[in-house]
């Protein structure tokens, strides 16, 4: 497990090395690169802000042209028209041979030739304005075609100043150094996996055992007797020595009792306590003013440990006096 965990600290310490590096590319290629970018793009964007100003101005001087001659070309044409009206209802008599009460052929005829010749100056002069208008027009147009064709485009992507292309470079920098970061940690966490893999519980502990082989060692006492002594049991040769051996076996099976029952209660007690902090309780209902139920159940988890460990060295006693003779099964229930 050791050396699984030097590999964990060595890949970590590769993989910290790949971040600042990956932090340092970024700052020297993207966080530098971008702030000149920035400044660029400021003053490139003033810049065709006062372009884009002369050149708006521009446009709305030939627009302003237009409504000029158009506003002409309207007013000449109305005045043509009603002078055209007049002419022609003029033309009208004239064919018919009528004239009014108070008006001769004659008068008629001096009229029409007066108005003939002031439509014939006027149409000329509306001819003049509808051409002037048409041709504002057609420079209008071509001047609208040339500012969203040619000048406003060319000053937007002035304005950009590659940024588009600038920022797809900084995202696939960003991108392909993620993606090699990437590819590092899992590289380094798949061999960390494959070792983890490898452990086990038993390898662990045997080399445990081999560093520290007290750990292993079940120690067991055996009987040292005196010189020329060849007994190795209890014995009840002498009638105190029986009585002594028969209360020995009464105790000790009596203790076996009160500790199956003691380890019966405050098992009980453990499995109430441990149903009460699943449920969230903190503390015990029952005794608000206690210890905490985790403090409760390590108590009755040692109680019980040591009423386990007083019960199995009974029984020890019990085993052994009965490998002596003595009957200890009738104190034994």
């Amino acid at each position: 497990m050791w050396n699984v965990w030097r590999t964990v600290l060595e890949e970590n310490e590769k993989l910290a090395r790949a971040r600042l590096a990956a932090v340092e590319v970024f700052s020297q290629q993207i966080a530098d690169d971008s702030k000149l970018l920035r400044s660029h793009k400021i003053i490139t964007a003033k810049k065709c802000v006062d372009q884009i100003s002369a050149i708006q101005k521009e446009v709305q001087a030939c627009v302003q042209d237009v409504d000029k001659t158009k506003k002409l070309y309207f007013d000449e044409e109305h005045s043509a028209h009603d002078v055209r009206d007049k002419a022609k209802d003029i033309e009208e008599k004239l064919k018919k041979k009528k004239g009014s009460f108070f008006q001769s052929i004659t008068s008629l005829q001096k009229n029409s030739a007066k108005v003939t010749s002031k439509r014939d100056a006027l149409e000329e002069k509306s001819s003049g304005a509808r051409n002037d208008y048409l041709l504002s027009l057609a420079a209008a147009n071509a001047h609208q075609t040339r500012y969203f064709v040619i000048d406003l485009q060319s000053t937007i992507q002035m304005m950009e100043s590659g940024v588009y292309d600038k920022v797809a470079e900084y995202l696939m920098l960003i991108a392909r150094t993620e993606l090699l970061t990437c590819t590092a940690t899992q590289t380094s966490f798949g061999r960390i996996r494959e070792q983890a893999q490898q452990l086990s519980r038993d390898y662990n502990l045997q080399c445990v055992y081999l560093y520290y082989p007290v750990l292993k060692q079940h120690i067991q006492y055996e009987f040292e007797p005196c010189e020329n002594d060849n007994i190795e049991k209890v014995t009840a040769e002498h009638s105190s020595a029986e009585q002594t051996l028969r209360k020995e076996a009464k105790r000790y099976a009596c203790r076996i009792a009160r500790e199956n029952n003691n380890i019966r209660e405050n098992f009980k007690k453990l499995q109430v306590f441990q149903a009460l902090r699943e449920s969230g309780q903190k503390v015990d209902p029952q005794d608000q003013n206690g210890p905490d139920l985790d403090t409760k159940i390590d108590d009755l988890k040692q109680t019980i440990r040591r009423s386990e460990t007083v019960k199995a060295k009974a029984e020890a006693r019990i085993e052994c006096l009965r490998n002596g003779g003595v009957n200890v099964d009738e104190w034994m229930q």
